[in-house]
């Protein structure tokens, strides 16, 4: 897995990460992406991690 630099979100208080598989962003075959990846969001106060989901909009 890599972070996708370009889709990172900075907010007051943390950063929304988003990734993919690192064969998918180099190959683009459709066979490596993966699917679910629900993007992460970790607080900057504390340092938790969040995973979202993928059941509502980011």
């Amino acid at each position: 897995m890599i972070i996708l630099d370009d889709e990172t979100i900075e907010f007051e208080l943390g950063w929304t990460f988003f990734y993919q598989s690192k064969e998918f962003i180099e190959s683009g075959d459709m066979m490596k992406m993966l699917g679910g990846n629900s993007p992460i969001i970790i607080d900057n106060c504390n340092g938790r991690l969040t995973i979202t989901g993928t059941a509502y909009s980011t």
